[in-house]
Parts: structure tokens; C-alpha cells; sequence
């Protein structure tokens, strides 16, 4: 449970008051904020009446009885806002947020669905629209067999206007994120190792040092022999050498024939460069399996 730091602060004074302590940041702020105790070189010194004023103002601040009960009850917690708010005012500060377990995909087949897929997708006709994108609990998704996991937002909200064949542009395709999202996305395969990933990258360097990470079954990309129509990024591909040396060292199988055919064109074509070329994307069999 995330605990404002100048309760935890507070809360430790208050168990021991020695009347001096170690100085650190959160102590530096408790004195200048509130003007509590003194800085007497490494420590500050501090009175228990002075300790007891900065509970009673903190308790005011926060809108809570007791420093020592609130941290009490809540340490190891783990509370949303509504939770948060039977013991303080400032309920901001529970750990289990909104956002906290969403993952966001595109899904279907272009129909557009009553609006509890965030609750209940299982239950929901599909959907793939282009500039539409569903934010899910992913604890709340089936057990998919087979997902498209996708690296730019971009290309997520217009999979419908990129030429894929029937089976995967049914599948569920989950964006591939950032941060929380990422990590929901991890989370979510965790929970269904045998879910298997079909992936759509750049054809890159890093889109294929990407299917190492999702251990993708397959990459979409239009057949080798178009891969020369498209406009190459050649900055992008002296950027990334690291990904070219970690395929060199560790692609197998089809992944590292793909990997040969990139490194021949010194090829880095971002996703968006099929949608000009009017490419068909075809799965690229990569080895790999979760």
C-alpha cells in the first residue's frame, strides 16, 4: 500500500521517540515544512511535544484520527480509492488505481459492441474499428489460444486498413504499451502460457529483438520480395545496434532467416510504410514458442 511518506516518517518517529533521528529527505521536509525540530548536523532533534504537533497537523492535513492506526491498518493492503477513502480524506493516495490492471486492444471483425466488454469482453460481439481501441481489466480477458500483439499505437487503432487475412484479423490484438500497460500485457500472458502471440513490429532490428521478448510464434510482414518497395530508415537502423547484435548472438531458426534477409537490405521499415506499399502481410514462422 503506497502511504504518503510523511506518515511513514511520522509513524517511525512516533514509535520511538528518542527524541533525535538520522536526517534524510522526508525529515528535511518535515522541518521546513512544518518546522519541526532542529537540524543538528547528520540528525534532527526534536521534542516529543514537537512530534506531538506535527501529528495533530498531519492528522488534520490528511483527514485521519490517529498517524499510528492509519498506518497500521492499511500497511500491506492493497486498497483502490474507494477503499482508500473509509480511513482519509486524501484517498489519491491508494496504490490500486483505475488504471492499475488495463491492457488496451482492438478486436474483431468491425462491429461495433455494447459498452461492458470493459467488465465482461467474453461476452461482447467483436470489434475492429479504425480509430477505436478498448481498455480492459486483464484479468477480466478469456483464454484467447492465439493474440496479435501490436508495437505502435498508431497501427493498432488502423489494423483494419492493413491487408491481413482472415484468421488474424480475427484475432484479439493487444497494443503492445508502456509501463503499466506493459506490464499488464506481461501479466495477462503469464496467466495464459499457452496463449500463443503473433506479432506485428517494425521490420527492424528492434521489431524482431521484439518477438525474442513475446516469444512470438510468428511475425506479420509482407512476403521478402516487396520488403524493397517500402522507404527504409536507415537512421533507425544505425541507432540500433544493440538489437543487431543480440539477434546475431541469439536468433534461431526462422527468426534468424528473417533476421539474415533484414541485415542483407540493412532494412528498418516501420509499419506503417505497408500501408503505401498495399502490401498483403503474411506470418513469418519464427521458431519460437511460449
Amino acid at each position: 500500500m503506497a502511504i504518503d511518506r510523511k506518515l511513514l516518517a511520522t509513524d517511525k518517529l512516533l514509535r520511538d521517540p528518542n527524541g533525535r533521528a538520522p536526517l534524510n529527505v522526508t525529515l528535511k521536509l518535515l522541518h521546513k515544512e512544518y518546522e519541526f525540530g532542529a537540524i543538528r548536523g547528520k540528525y534532527l532533534a526534536y521534542t516529543r511535544d514537537g512530534l506531538d504537533a506535527l501529528h495533530e497537523e498531519l492528522c488534520r492535513e490528511f483527514g485521519i484520527e490517529d498517524i499510528r492506526r492509519y498506518v497500521a491498518q492499511i500497511t500491506g493492503q492493497n486498497l483502490d480509492r474507494g477503499q482508500m477513502a473509509a480511513h482519509t480524506a486524501k484517498e489519491k493516495a491508494a496504490s490500486q488505481l483505475p488504471s492499475e490492471r488495463l491492457v488496451e486492444l482492438n478486436w474483431g471483425d468491425g462491429r461495433l459492441q455494447s459498452p461492458d466488454l470493459y467488465q465482461s469482453p467474453q461476452k461482447t460481439d467483436r470489434i475492429r474499428s479504425s480509430g477505436i481501441s478498448l481498455l480492459c481489466d486483464w484479468q477480466a480477458l478469456p483464454d484467447w489460444p492465439e493474440v496479435m500483439v501490436v508495437e505502435n499505437h498508431d497501427t493498432l487503432l488502423q489494423l483494419d486498413r492493413y491487408q491481413l487475412d482472415e484468421e488474424t484479423r480475427a484475432l484479439p490484438a493487444f497494443y503492445r504499451g508502456h509501463d503499466r500497460q506493459a506490464r499488464n500485457l506481461k501479466h495477462y500472458l503469464e496467466a495464459h502460457p499457452d496463449t500463443q502471440v503473433v506479432l506485428f513490429a517494425d521490420l527492424d532490428p528492434k521489431g524482431l529483438a521484439l518477438a525474442m521478448d513475446f516469444h512470438a510464434k510468428s511475425l506479420l510482414a509482407p512476403p521478402v520480395s516487396r520488403w524493397a518497395e517500402a522507404r527504409v530508415d536507415h537512421d533507425a537502423w544505425r541507432r540500433q545496434i544493440a538489437d543487431q547484435r543480440r539477434l546475431e548472438a541469439k536468433a534461431q531458426g526462422g527468426l534468424y532467416r528473417l533476421w539474415r534477409e533484414l541485415e542483407a537490405q540493412s532494412a528498418a521499415v516501420m509499419q506503417q510504410q505497408w500501408l503505401h506499399v498495399d502490401a498483403s502481410l503474411t506470418r513469418f514462422d519464427t521458431g519460437l514458442h511460449r
